[in-house]
């Protein structure tokens, strides 16, 4: 048999999406603390920074903040959880839209806002007001609440849900992974009283206040809430090897948003309180975010 004309046409593969770059030793000024707030920022191919005038046609990007946990800095996301390849692979398979990501430093602060002298300021203030008016100043960001998220593990997922519930009209969505969201029924502070003392190293008074580890607790804001108020949507995870106590109370705030009516995840693994699990916890998270986020603002 002849075989005249064959002709194959072999697609040619589509262009893979350029990597994102990362930028460390930056800094944020904050009037509310008086000095200045060091970050780390992942940016997506063709990001400028200053931002571009409004007056010429740009892309802009949302905005995910990316909290440290206790003991670490703004580079552990890059360092430990290897966090740029996970967002080039994301980003790249399009199941993340390109996106900036800023990780601030906070210290041991918990983000919460230190009254003591010597303390660490207004922490909460600055990351959810100074850093965030900064970076819409100085990226193209989508400034709006459908293109900003927030997350971070441990006591960065704290952070993320105290922000969360205390402005939920500034983020989309928030991500907590082992998130040290702690109910603050009574009896159970006062059986943790010295534990507690030691965790929060006197960010919440020394010695400890029970009324302002209350008055700076997630469960509390969550309740103060107006019953219309329109939450983010929420990723909750945490590992059945975690502490106890993490576990708990990261089912016990699903629970408490799935009552009002809010739109939220819980995903518990077979992992602890570790980078490992951190690593790997991210990527459904950030793949969760994806269809979340906006890409213009209303």
């Amino acid at each position: 048999m002849a075989w005249a004309g064959l002709c194959l046409v072999v697609a040619a593969p589509s262009p893979a999406w350029p990597d994102g770059r990362v930028i460390t030793n930056l800094e944020m000024p904050s009037a509310h603390l008086g000095r200045p707030i060091p970050f780390a920022v992942y940016l997506p191919p063709g990001t400028t920074a200053p931002a571009r005038p409004s007056t010429t046609p740009a892309r802009h990007w949302p905005v995910l903040y990316l909290l440290h946990g206790h003991g670490d800095n703004e580079t552990a996301w890059l360092q430990l959880g290897r966090i740029q390849s996970s967002l080039d692979r994301l980003i790249a398979e399009n199941v993340l839209p390109p996106l900036i990501v800023v990780m601030p430093m906070a210290g041991n602060s918990w983000y919460v806002d230190d009254a003591r002298p010597r303390g660490y300021g207004p922490v909460f203030t600055a990351v959810t007001e100074d850093l965030v008016d900064g970076i819409d100043g100085r990226y193209p960001t989508l400034n709006c609440r459908a293109g900003r998220a927030i997350g971070g593990l441990s006591m960065g997922g704290f952070g993320a849900a105290l922000a969360g519930v205390t402005h939920p009209q500034r983020y989309r969505a928030v991500i907590s992974l082992s998130g040290s969201l702690f109910d603050p029924v009574r009896h159970e502070y006062f059986k943790r009283h010295r534990a507690l003392a030691r965790i929060y190293g006197g960010v919440f008074g020394e010695p400890i206040s029970y009324a302002r580890y209350r008055a700076w607790n997630v469960f509390t804001r969550l309740d103060a809430l107006s019953g219309n108020e329109a939450l983010p949507a929420f990723w909750l995870a945490a590992g059945d090897r975690d502490f106890p106590s993490i576990l708990r109370g990261t089912a016990r705030l699903h629970l408490r948003l799935s009552g009002r009516g809010a739109d939220s995840e819980l995903r518990v693994t077979s992992d602890g309180h570790d980078w490992r699990n951190w690593r790997r916890a991210i990527v459904p998270a950030l793949t969760w975010l994806g269809a979340k986020l906006g890409n213009t603002c209303p």
